[in-house]
C-alpha cells in the first residue's frame, strides 16, 4: 500500500505532504481537498463542498 495515500486518506495529513513536496497552495484549497480525499464517513457532501470558502471565492471570480 502507498504510504502517501494512507497519510492523506486515513490520517488527514495532506497539508503536511504538500509542504514536504514544496508546493504552495491556498490554505482554503488544501482544506477543501482534505475534506474530499478521505473515508466516506468523514467526506463532505456536495452541498458542503459548494458552501466552502474556496468554492464560493471561485464562483465570485468566475461571475466578475
Amino acid at each position: 500500500q502507498d504510504q502517501r495515500f494512507h497519510m492523506v486518506y486515513n490520517e488527514g495529513k495532506l497539508a503536511e505532504l504538500i509542504r514536504h513536496w514544496g508546493f504552495q497552495l491556498p490554505q482554503q484549497a488544501v482544506n477543501l481537498l482534505e475534506h474530499t480525499i478521505c473515508p466516506p464517513a468523514r467526506r463532505w457532501s456536495l452541498q458542503e463542498v459548494m458552501e466552502h470558502a474556496f468554492c464560493a471565492d471561485q464562483e465570485k471570480q468566475a461571475s466578475a
